[in-house]
């Protein structure tokens, strides 16, 4: 699933990775011109490219890779356009979200982590992930993905994975998609309370490496399941 764009019904919605946006674009995909051909264009993006969020404009029509970023976005459209479209995006508990991308890379061969995650526990994934080595790609972490290279948020709305059911309804009024539609929780990985998984040097690297997430969306660890 993509970041999507939305002519139609002008709005943008930031796909960010594991942060539960499959739910939110199984509903809204419908509403992206194209959808076939993007759907095609973003697989072989996926496949081919290796994922470097490919962008381009094509017999007007606006054609972007998996995981998109609000920059990207505004740089293909324009922004004048960019900035009369509403645009949000779905971010997730920074602890939580790394327990869903060890689950999720564990059962998926090909994701570039998977043999790291196949061979170790999850406390020692994330001490590895917090390497320079493994951490590379930085464009990974949520508030980039939503933010200028001035550390400004460019979307209009953030919606908190946690609260989804309450926070996603104004978003679907703002752009006229049926409130009553239930988000299906696609994508999941299924494992304990993120909780169950960290030691206190874990939970500290996440704080360290996701700080400005962290930061920007109100986020801590609730330890009071501990």
């Amino acid at each position: 699933m993509s970041t999507v764009i939305s002519q139609q019904k002008q709005f943008v919605f930031i796909h960010i990775n594991k942060s539960g946006g499959t739910s939110i674009t199984s509903l809204l995909g419908k509403y992206e011109e194209w959808r076939v051909a993007k759907h095609l264009f973003r697989a072989v993006e996926r496949r081919y490219l290796k994922r470097k969020y490919k962008t381009f404009a094509c017999c007007g029509q606006y054609f972007v890779g998996n995981h998109a970023s609000a920059m990207m976005v505004r740089k293909l459209l324009g922004e004048e356009r960019f900035n009369s479209y509403y645009k949000f995006a779905v971010v997730r508990n920074p602890w939580d979200r790394e327990v869903s991308r060890y689950f999720y890379a564990r059962k998926t061969p090909t994701h570039s982590h998977h043999q790291l995650a196949s061979r170790l526990e999850f406390a020692e994934f994330v001490k590895r992930r917090s390497d320079k080595a493994t951490r590379r790609d930085v464009s990974s972490y949520q508030f980039k993905k939503v933010s200028d290279g001035g550390g400004n948020l460019i979307v209009d709305t953030i919606v908190h994975l946690e609260n989804l059911a309450e926070e996603i309804i104004p978003v679907f009024s703002r752009i006229g998609v049926d409130q009553s539609l239930l988000v299906p929780q696609l994508n999941r990985s299924r494992h304990r309370p993120y909780q169950d998984y960290y030691d206190d040097e874990s939970i500290e690297l996440v704080r360290y490496f996701a700080c400005e997430d962290i930061e920007r969306f109100g986020y801590h660890f609730e330890n009071s399941i501990r």
